[in-house]
């Protein structure tokens, strides 16, 4: 449906990548436009679409409805950005409770902090305890 729209619009796209559903089709599909006011002109397809389809194997000719979700991101310009290690603040959470492994040696949550830029990062971990030895307090 967007490479029509590409088409019409003398925009260039080609495809990021893709995974094909088991019965023909898309599971996910990720594609680069480039072109004239392409952001300003899809930045509103963002989000959840209906998708109405007849499938072939449909007998009665009943439509299904199913969902497409859409996410229209504009691509950053490179940007030098110079971190003095000074002005990062790291700390980890460590999961707590009685365990079979050393629970206080396995960090959960990371959490970096930009004294200059205000902002922080977090960095969580499920189903996989990850050994910080050096990361102790």
């Amino acid at each position: 449906m967007y490479q029509r729209y590409c088409e019409l619009n003398n925009w260039k796209f080609k495809p990021v990548s893709c995974s094909e559903a088991e019965k023909g089709g898309y599971k996910t599909f990720v594609m680069e436009v480039k072109g004239k006011q392409v952001y300003s002109k899809l930045k509103f397809e963002s989000g959840v679409h209906r998708v109405q389809r007849v499938p072939q194997t449909e007998t009665m000719g009943r439509v299904h409805t199913s969902t497409a979700t859409v996410a229209i991101m504009p691509e950053a310009d490179e940007v030098d950005v110079v971190i003095d290690p000074k002005d990062i603040e790291l700390k980890a959470a460590r999961s707590g409770g009685a365990g079979g492994i050393p629970l206080l040696e396995c960090v959960i949550l990371l959490v970096l902090y930009s004294m200059t830029l205000g902002g922080r990062m977090l960095t969580r971990w499920r189903r996989l305890l990850i050994l910080f030895t050096s990361l102790r307090e």
